[in-house]
């Protein structure tokens, strides 16, 4: 066990992400020692070097990271999955009751972590190719579909990642998965605010939203679940693999 390390700020929620085409191979190898044998098997069955790449930097990220916070070594960190499979941590009675989620995409992983309120966290790599807009339009709530008809072509693409990605942050921190139809509950991108349909028992004023692109390439969007008073701060931040190892 680690020595005891300073909690997390009841106000706060830790947004960090690793940028992964700057790691280097011999960074990577490095990074196996902040992961379980749980988490190097998942690795080693990729099979493209940068799914592998992907796997132990993502779960790298969130052991370090919780592992600032808690007074356990990364690779003592045990998770189990919920019920629609959101993985939280398998918290014994000595062990803080901290919230987390993870996402990666293509060239980016990033991790959100709470002292106690539900967080969800999604990024994906911008490519129309990706994600179409007649794909978008069909999906989507009517008033986002409206708003992306009313766009110029130009920035079309980038709106539909900011609603992509804000609804799959979202789903994930009441760990529903798609569960929920995307057309149940809809954004509107100045805040960014949520409004739900009367077949979604929630309520708004529960939910805050953090939006940012971490790269040009990538947008990411934070959920969180404010069942209390009080502002929320994000911690948002780039890390490195120094930052993980401690250096």
């Amino acid at each position: 066990m680690m020595p005891i390390r300073d909690a997390i700020p009841d106000d706060t929620v830790l947004l960090h992400w690793l940028v992964l085409d700057e790691i280097e191979d011999d960074e990577l190898d490095t990074l196996t020692d902040l992961l379980d044998s749980g988490d190097r098997a998942k690795a080693e069955r990729c099979r493209s070097p940068t799914d592998r790449k992907a796997s132990l930097a993502s779960h790298a990220l969130i052991r370090a990271t919780l592992s600032r916070y808690a007074p356990f070594f990364p690779a003592e960190w045990r998770f189990a999955a919920g019920l629609y499979g959101k993985p939280e941590i398998d918290a014994g009675p000595d062990e803080p009751p901290m919230r987390f989620n993870l996402s990666h995409t293509c060239g980016l992983a990033a991790v959100a972590v709470s002292s106690r309120d539900p967080v969800g966290i999604d990024v994906e790599r911008v490519d129309s190719a990706r994600l179409a807009l007649d794909f978008a339009l069909a999906t989507f709530a009517p008033a986002e579909g409206d708003y992306l008809r009313r766009l110029p072509a130009a920035a079309q693409t980038a709106a539909a990642y900011r609603f992509w990605t804000l609804k799959e942050a979202y789903l994930k921190a009441v760990g529903l998965g798609l569960s929920v139809p995307l057309k149940q509950f809809a954004f509107t991108l100045d805040g960014p605010s949520i409004e739900f349909t009367h077949r979604i028992a929630d309520d708004p004023a529960r939910w805050r939203f953090h939006q940012c692109q971490p790269t040009s390439d990538h947008m990411l969007a934070l959920a969180v679940r404010r069942d209390r008073p009080g502002e929320l701060r994000i911690d948002a931040r780039a890390t490195t693999v120094a930052d993980l190892l401690g250096r």
